[in-house]
């Protein structure tokens, strides 16, 4: 299969490009417009021409650091949109009939804008939270707005690209490439890359709390216990089973409780994400460093995730905290839920190479199982899986319901694990 972008995600890359060039302290967006293949103009946000820019003055307003933090001041920037529309006329540029790609749903004034300068579709990257009277304007919409999201194939194609010369090494390659590459250490995220008792467990348990009428907020024993069982992955459903079972000890069966699955969703991402990266995510502690990815890369060996988790909180955690580059990662959704192998499966099939020995790092009963049934189903290679206590739960206990569930080594933190360490996993092997 080709690893060129789509048209689409072509002209939405560009748009990504020219929102590098945003100069607002709140936001960065960028736009393109387009016609029979051909970019027109492109924008992005900022003050008008000839005032400063915000980025420059360190603020918005005098005493006022971003405008989106006080209602009561209109936004210096001038729309993304805007500027594109406004570029299109200085240059004696006709948009009648183009396309705009834009990496942030336009708002209310830009779509009239939109409209009036005659476009004929819209592509978004980002949606916004639509305002009642922007809801009821868009109900009459004559044109298509569309959401549009990059392929991970089209962003690590493209990170590739800006990451070294195209004339000197083929970036068509995907990140951590290596035609001899034989050995790949593979890493499950909560509770082996980051502690996550103070978020995605105080969000579980605020989750199964609410959903009870605040009747039960499980321990991380109780989470614990339930996640031994090693089918409950999924931390939203794990919430749904423990709100389940706790009606069920009060004499009612599952279908006589009123539960909204997607509002259990919404209630636990709200508490974990926030609405911006700012809930419980954003005070979670690393249990590695970027040194620990060096290691092995000096040592030839491939690494990647499969994960539980949110691409998008996967990504904020080993992109903007760890400062990993398009990292190799299945994410939730992407695969079928641990103990199937099926992630696993495509984060090996993601490096291309000739891999014969597998180790994945998990700190759940579901991640050891994972690698027993990867072994049972593809007996071409070698498959290892070391357990990870994490860091709420460090009993002798709990290591060895990781043991009875297929570890072949335990460690308390993966600092332990070493070249040498998993050379030792493969001896005789």
């Amino acid at each position: 299969m080709s690893q060129r972008p789509s048209w689409d995600e072509y002209f939405m890359s560009l748009a990504k490009l020219a929102a590098t060039r945003s100069t607002c302290r709140a936001v960065s967006v960028g736009a393109v417009i387009v016609k029979d293949r051909q970019v027109l103009a492109t924008g992005y946000n900022g003050p008008p021409r000839g005032f400063a820019h915000c980025t420059e003055l360190g603020y918005c307003y005098v005493g006022v650091a971003r405008c989106d933090l006080d209602q009561s001041y209109t936004s210096r920037a001038s729309h993304a949109e805007a500027n594109a529309i406004a570029m299109a006329a200085r240059k004696g540029i006709s948009v009648e009939g183009a396309t705009m790609y834009t990496t942030l749903e336009p708002c209310l004034s830009c779509t009239k804008l939109i409209l009036a300068a005659g476009l004929v579709q819209v592509f978004y990257e980002e949606g916004l939270t639509w305002h009642k009277s922007r809801a009821t304007f868009a109900q009459e919409m004559p044109i298509p707005i569309t959401a549009l999201k990059l392929s991970t194939t089209a962003v690590e194609r493209a990170v590739a690209f800006l990451e070294q010369p195209t004339s000197l090494k083929n970036p068509s390659d995907p990140p951590g490439y290596n035609p001899t590459l034989k050995t790949l250490l593979a890493l499950d995220i909560d509770g082996v890359v980051r502690d996550v008792q103070g978020s995605y467990l105080r969000a579980l348990a605020d989750t199964v709390a609410h959903f009870t009428g605040g009747q039960f907020r499980p321990s991380h024993a109780d989470i614990d216990e339930l996640k031994s069982e090693g089918v409950w992955n999924n931390d939203w459903e794990g919430s749904q089973e423990l709100v389940y079972r706790y009606f069920e000890g009060l004499g009612k069966n599952r279908a006589q409780v009123s539960l909204s699955y997607p509002e259990l969703v919404d209630f636990f991402q709200e508490r974990y994400l926030g609405q911006n990266l700012d809930g419980y995510i954003r005070d979670e502690t690393l249990l590695i460093d970027r040194e620990f990815f060096d290691r092995w890369d000096r040592a030839g060996i491939g690494w990647g995730f499969v994960s539980g988790a949110s691409r998008k909180s996967a990504q904020f955690i080993l992109c903007e905290r760890l400062g990993l580059v398009s990292p190799p990662l299945v994410a939730m959704g992407e695969a079928r839920e641990k103990p199937d192998p099926e992630g696993l499966q495509k984060l090996i099939a993601h490096f291309q190479a000739p891999i014969s020995q597998v180790v994945y790092c998990g700190d759940t009963v579901a991640d050891m199982l994972t690698i027993t049934r990867a072994a049972q189903s593809d007996p071409t290679r070698t498959y290892r899986a070391v357990g990870v206590l994490p860091p709420h739960n460090l009993t002798a206990h709990y290591r060895q319901q990781l043991i009875q569930a297929g570890a072949h080594q335990v460690v308390t933190g993966l600092a332990e694990l070493t070249v040498e360490g998993l050379e030792a996993l493969f001896a005789g092997a």
